[in-house]
């Protein structure tokens, strides 16, 4: 037995338009703005181009948020322990502990 089931009902063609998201330009708040510096601190680590600037930069993403800088350090700290011989590893656990270090610096600016 074969069914046949209707021809589907055309509509006409209609625009839409809607506003494409911008996008992100800094972390978002809480534990996923911690994942971002993470991960942008681990791809300064494997360019290999953390010098002073992009540690500037890390802690500016970061919007000065210390608790924001911890988290991506735990995160660091968490795969170090995982892959303590990876090069990438250790540098984005050095970018990360410079960065908190300058932030303290200027947190009695």
């Amino acid at each position: 037995m074969t069914a046949v089931l209707p021809a589907p009902e055309r509509r006409p063609d209609v625009e839409v338009e809607a506003a494409l998201p911008s996008p992100l330009t800094a972390p978002p708040p809480g534990p996923a703005g911690a994942a971002w510096i993470f991960a942008l601190a681990l791809e300064l680590a494997t360019e290999g181009v953390a010098a002073a600037d992009d540690v500037d930069r890390l802690v500016d993403q970061a919007g000065g948020n210390r608790r924001t800088l911890e988290g991506a350090y735990g995160r660091a700290v968490a795969l170090l322990g995982e892959y303590p011989d990876d090069p990438n590893v250790r540098e984005t656990f050095e970018i990360l502990v410079r960065a908190l270090r300058r932030l303290h610096r200027h947190a009695g600016t």
